[in-house]
C-alpha cells in the first residue's frame, strides 16, 4: 500500500468498513477512546484524530462550526449514523446528557461541580483524585 493521501471517496469507503448496521444505528466497530472506550475514534485527513461520530458528521453533513459539538440525538455513543447526529453548543450538549453524577457516581452539583470555560461540566472530586495520583507518580519517578 502506498503512502499517498487517500481521496475523500477512499476515506469514506474505509470509514464505512468500520461500521455495522444495527437497526437504524450505525455502530462503530474500530478504534475507541474515552474513559470507558465509549466513543469511536477515527484518523481523518492529514492525520487528524477525532471521535468517529464527529467524522461521520464532517464526511456526510459538513464542517463542524467553531464552538459547536456533535451530539448523539439517539444517545447511542457508538452510533455514527449522520441522521442521528446534531450540532449543539457545549453547554446544551452537557444539558442534553442530563448528567447528575460523574463516571464514579460523585454528585455533579454545588461545590463539586466545575464548569470549564467551554461549558463542560467536571467533577472536582475526580479532579483532585487525578491530581493526587499524578503527584504520587511524579514522586515515585525520582
Amino acid at each position: 500500500m502506498g503512502r499517498f493521501p487517500l481521496t475523500k471517496t477512499e476515506k469514506i469507503k474505509r470509514f464505512l468498513a468500520s461500521i455495522e448496521e444495527v437497526g437504524e444505528h450505525w455502530i462503530w466497530k474500530a478504534a475507541r477512546c474515552g474513559r470507558n472506550n465509549e466513543y469511536g475514534v477515527w484518523e481523518g485527513y492529514n492525520k487528524e484524530r477525532h471521535t468517529a461520530h464527529k467524522w461521520a458528521y464532517i464526511l456526510f453533513v459538513g464542517p463542524v462550526p467553531s464552538g459547536m459539538q456533535v451530539d448523539h440525538e439517539c444517545k447511542v455513543k457508538l452510533c455514527v449514523n449522520p441522521k442521528h447526529l446534531r450540532l449543539l453548543t457545549p453547554g446544551l450538549n452537557n444539558a442534553a446528557l442530563n448528567k447528575t453524577t460523574c463516571i464514579r457516581n460523585h454528585e455533579l452539583s454545588g461545590d463539586n461541580l466545575y464548569l470549564t470555560p467551554d461549558g463542560r461540566r467536571e467533577c472536582r472530586t475526580c479532579h483532585r483524585l487525578r491530581e493526587a495520583k499524578r503527584r504520587e507518580k511524579e514522586l515515585t519517578q525520582w
